[in-house]
């Protein structure tokens, strides 16, 4: 059983992925190779995990790939899809290209990580813009959540809105301690 993926799960999958290739009609070569692997699934249902692994490699390379990992989100498919542009094409670049010169001569990785300047990193720049992009990306999903969830004991809530490129967070001033 544990190579079956059942009918349910197997429709919510291919729902979410038509979602996603709505909001990025740029991807229609990959939207064929996914439909195609999705028909193989639906002719022969206990070959649905193989095909599903096939599915997951095709979105490798993809920087706002559908295919999530780490923790869930309650985002739908256009937001989450709107977010990964934003962190990968308008966060990474701004952090390496305009931040980091900027903080480059102190800018240290965390103290976990060694606490090393990231200017003595083979990239630092890179490096210092990956580390930023983690952080937003927890950050932004936790503000997300909250504000799907109405919980009003979390500070930050995003509803998924941007403004001049960037992420309208609200501040509630709840609860959480930082």
């Amino acid at each position: 059983m544990s190579n079956e993926i059942d009918d349910n799960k197997w429709e919510t999958k291919k729902t979410d992925l038509e979602e996603w290739f709505a909001v990025n009609p740029d991807q229609s070569d990959l939207a064929m190779i996914v439909r195609s692997m999705f028909a193989l699934g639906d002719a022969n249902p206990s070959t649905r995990k193989r095909y599903w692994n096939s599915i997951v490699g095709v979105f490798t390379d993809v920087a706002n790939s559908p295919i999530g990992q780490g923790r869930k989100s309650l985002m739908d498919t256009a937001t989450k899809s709107s977010f990964d542009l934003y962190l990968n094409d308008t966060l990474f670049v701004s952090l390496r290209d305009t931040v980091y010169p900027l903080v480059y001569a102190t800018a240290r990785t965390h103290g976990k990580s060694g606490g090393v300047l990231y200017r003595t990193l083979e990239d630092g720049a890179t490096t210092y813009a990956t580390d930023g992009v983690k952080k937003e990306r927890l950050f932004l999903n936790a503000a997300f959540n909250a504000h799907a969830n109405g919980d009003m004991s979390k500070k930050y809530h995003w509803d998924g809105s941007y403004e001049n490129g960037y992420p309208v967070v609200s501040f509630i001033g709840g609860d959480e301690e930082e």
